[in-house]
């Protein structure tokens, strides 16, 4: 199991992965942030364009894939709500809901981190960004913990901190992921 985690790197050489070998998959602020948590200092605008031209078709199919799920999980929350306790099948639905939101956050909170750094097929980024997430759990949950408490500082504190605060949540998950990223390319 931990060979697979360890392995997603390396593993597909499919024609698919082949046409995509020449643009390396840079997701466009995250890789920024890396720039700036390993002090490696440029030219940042042109990094941030660069990026941003060549991960923009991979990362618009994912983002389009994970607001479906998201739509769909939206729409099962508010069925379950209404449901309220009204039998066992609201039970047994509840915790499988339960469940595939947190395979949804944890694949939102990684796969585009994935794509700024490896490259690979769509479906190798959802599966591998899952299995990161279960397998370094401690600093999935202490990024979940930085998107909340930017949340509830823009929704309670300070509004005008949305500017700034994705901006700070990713160079705070960037310092967590570039710990976690060694460790994967370590064991390749």
């Amino acid at each position: 199991m931990l060979n697979s985690v360890y392995g997603f790197c390396t593993k597909n050489s499919t024609k698919t992965d082949q046409l995509h070998q020449k643009t390396r998959a840079k997701s466009k602020i995250l890789d920024i942030c890396t720039i700036i948590v390993k002090n490696e200092e440029g030219a940042v605008t042109r990094a941030f364009f660069r990026s941003f031209k060549e991960n923009f078709s991979q990362a618009t199919v994912a983002w389009l894939i994970l607001l479906a799920a998201g739509i769909l999980l939206g729409i099962d929350g508010y069925i379950f709500y209404h449901m309220r306790f009204d039998s066992l099948l609201w039970t047994l639905g509840t915790a499988i809901f339960m469940v595939a939101l947190a395979a949804y956050a944890m694949i939102l909170m990684y796969i585009f981190p994935l794509m700024a750094r490896f490259e690979n097929t769509i479906w190798a980024m959802f599966k591998n960004s899952l299995m990161i997430g279960m397998r370094f759990l401690l600093c999935t949950v202490l990024m979940a913990l930085v998107y909340f408490i930017m949340a509830v500082v823009i929704i309670r504190v300070f509004t005008p901190a949305v500017i700034f605060g994705e901006g700070l949540c990713a160079l705070l998950c960037s310092c967590l992921l570039s710990n976690i990223f060694v460790l994967v390319e370590g064991k390749r």
